[in-house]
């Protein structure tokens, strides 16, 4: 049997941080598919939208964008 891996989500302003850009380009490039660190969920009829952002995504974007 397998156990379920929980990933470690990190809050969007974190991840913007880290990034060094603001909150709201970096719902935008997940809007828009230009970053893929996680999940950008809204909801048909909704006017809000989601950012599940996992650690894991976002190391590996950071490596990218450092050329490594």
């Amino acid at each position: 049997m397998f156990k379920a891996h929980k990933a470690e989500l990190v809050p969007t302003k974190q991840a913007a941080y880290e990034l060094g850009v603001s909150t709201a380009t970096l719902r935008s490039w997940m809007k828009h598919q230009r970053i893929n660190i996680g999940v950008y969920d809204k909801k048909d009829g909704s006017s809000r939208a989601a950012c599940y952002i996992y650690r894991s995504m976002l190391d590996a974007e950071k490596k990218r964008l450092m050329g490594g």
